[in-house]
């Protein structure tokens, strides 16, 4: 008789990579379902339950008629059970394997921990470089329904970044510090919080060259595309002579 464990040793794992652009994996080969499952599988992963048929199909097809858009999901659900797919559906839901991996929750949940007050020492665990190099979330598709999940991570992204860079500066790991400072301002160079907290860093490593630098780059950003001055208190950081 098959024992519990060779039956949990068999079962598929599945990984799911929505920064940068679309890859599904299945026991580390890669699944590419239709356009219109990989699409499915996208919003069911941003989400963080089970979802109403209805709402699903309601999202994805927002300009149809409801009996319409709920035969197009029909469609797309027949298709990917006849091909290899972590998406399981009911008379009424439609939801993901449970030994899915996806790239952004894990990406989403570090941050989150990062930012909250849960014990957890971030600079001990977590995917710091992933959360560092992690770009958009499926740049090259138009869908109206990504530009609130696109925008949710890039915010909780760039706060977590730079809690964690005034967390390592603190412990005098200034290499990290300043590695993840520079990723959120690559992002977001008018950001003035990551400015302001990068220069600090800086300064804190006695690279007053640096922190000048970077403080010449953030100003000329700042009145090229706004037409506006540095902040002041991002000013005075650099007028207690060094």
């Amino acid at each position: 008789m098959e024992t519990q464990v060779s039956r949990e040793a068999a079962a598929p794992t599945w990984r799911l990579s929505l920064v940068g652009g679309f890859t599904l994996t299945r026991d580390g080969h890669a699944v590419l379902p239709t356009p219109l499952g990989q699409r499915i599988i996208a919003y069911l992963a941003l989400s963080p339950h089970a979802l109403p048929r209805a709402r699903l199909a309601g999202t994805l097809w927002s300009d149809y008629p409801t009996d319409r858009a709920l035969a197009n999901l029909r469609a797309g659900l027949w298709r990917l059970r006849d091909s290899e797919s972590p998406v399981k559906a009911t008379r009424w839901t439609v939801f993901l394997s449970e030994d899915l991996v996806v790239d952004v929750a894990v990406l989403r949940d570090f941050a989150e921990r990062a930012l909250g007050d849960t014990g957890v020492h971030p600079h001990l665990e977590g995917p710091l470089s992933d959360l560092a190099r992690a770009g958009e979330i499926l740049p090259d598709w138009d869908d109206e329904w990504l530009h609130v999940e696109r925008e949710r991570f890039i915010q909780i992204r760039l706060h977590a970044l730079e809690v964690l860079c005034e967390h390592y500066a603190a412990i005098g790991q200034f290499g990290i510090a300043v590695e993840l400072c520079l990723a959120a301002v690559a992002d977001a160079p008018l950001r003035e919080s990551a400015q302001r907290q990068l220069i600090r860093v800086y300064l804190a490593e006695g690279n007053r060259a640096d922190a000048m630098r970077q403080y010449e780059s953030y100003r000329r950003a700042m009145h090229d595309e706004l037409g506006l001055d540095a902040a002041a208190d991002i000013t005075e950081l650099l007028a207690t002579p060094g």
